[in-house]
């Protein structure tokens, strides 16, 4: 495919006959706290502005079809509904697919679809609008009056994409004290969220924990995660333990373990997959020994840093105590008079005086 256009947040591919792709990953819209704060925000991309730019540029081409690729946890309301009715107003076919972990306002965007798939595996969540308020007990009241106009407006789009009641979608929004609940692929085509499951299409962005912790969105199902490994530590001893309980016999070509056959054929490809494997898990713990190593000169850099702060300070002061104390001792200076020259009194320059008048006059 022809790539039109690249961001950090949007793909266009030109896929021929009339048909355009556009991906739209990560978060929905910028830093919504930052937002709150009014500080500048250093988050997403995916906003409601770059992407109106990427949709003019979608006009220009003419586009028959579109097909919008999701793979989202979510993120502002209010740029998740201008994408969708911007992606409505292009007149185009629109085929929405989730991919990976689709959640939140990003599950609002896929209903701009003619036809909304989700793939195999993936996983759907919708939820009562996440929100925080302030203020008098009146303005709390008007916002939460507000917040559920948001919950019910949400819910008609679901339900006018669907063609079921608003109702419905408000119950399985609000399950779980309103965080609902994940959805398998099939749960999200029989519950009206989905049209059809498609087979996976490329790789999905891997999620952890702590993503959906940070967005307070429910955890998900256990048995989604019951051979996730979380440590690189674990990760090795289990492979270790897997290699060690292969056994070898003089007499096949197969290796055998507790529950599966493997052929001489699979196991060298096994083999390999495990040393790639264990190559970048090596690769991985050297660039964290390294980061940890620059991250401690840099805390000792700071604490240097913030030792000699203090001894300035303590030396300024000092200095300014000195000139304090300077100020308020020095000795006073007293200006005398030239000491060859003796005052005289008013009486005596009159005798003088008088003198002198007499020695001119010869008496």
């Amino acid at each position: 495919m022809n790539v039109i256009h690249q961001s950090k947040w949007c793909t266009i591919r030109n896929a021929g006959e009339g048909t355009i792709e556009v991906d739209i990953t990560g978060d929905i819209g910028g830093d919504w706290l930052a937002e709150w704060l009014g500080l500048e925000d250093t988050g997403s991309n995916n906003t409601k502005e770059a992407l109106s730019t990427e949709l003019k540029a979608l006009g220009n081409l003419e586009a028959k079809t579109i097909i919008v690729n999701i793979d989202s946890l979510g993120g502002n309301v209010d740029h998740g509904l201008s994408m969708l009715q911007l992606l409505n107003k292009t007149g185009a076919n629109i085929t929405t697919r989730s991919y990976g972990l689709t959640a939140s306002i990003a599950t609002i965007i896929h209903q701009a679809g003619t036809t909304r798939q989700i793939a195999e595996g993936g996983m759907y969540l919708s939820h009562n609008i996440l929100a925080g308020t302030s203020g008098t007990l009146n303005d709390m009241k008007n916002d939460v009056e507000n917040f559920e106009k948001i919950n019910v407006q949400l819910a008609e789009i679901y339900a006018k994409r669907s063609g079921l009641e608003i109702g419905h979608f408000l119950e399985i929004m609000d399950r779980k004290n309103g965080n609902g609940e994940w959805l398998t692929a099939a749960e999200a085509v029989e519950l009206g969220f989905a049209d059809e499951v498609i087979n996976p299409i490329g790789d999905a962005i891997i999620y952890n924990s702590a993503d959906l912790t940070n967005r307070r969105l429910p955890e998900l199902p256990k048995r989604n995660q019951k051979n996730k490994i979380t440590n690189m530590a674990t990760l090795k001893e289990r492979l270790d333990n897997f290699l060690s309980n292969l056994s070898f016999t003089e007499t096949t070509t197969e290796v055998e373990t507790d529950t599966v056959v493997w052929n001489g054929e699979e196991f060298e490809e096994m083999e390999t997959r495990v040393d790639a494997l264990m190559f970048t898990i090596n690769e991985q713990k050297g660039e964290y020994e390294t980061l940890t190593t620059e991250r401690d000169n840099l805390d000792t850099q700071v604490t240097t840093l913030t030792a000699e702060r203090d001894a300035a300070s303590d030396e300024v002061t000092t200095l300014k105590a000195e000139v304090a104390r300077l100020k308020g001792t020095a000795p006073k200076v007293e200006i005398k008079g030239d000491p060859e020259v003796q005052p005289t009194t008013t009486t005596d320059s009159k005798a003088n005086f008088g003198k002198g008048v007499k020695q001119l006059l010869g008496v």
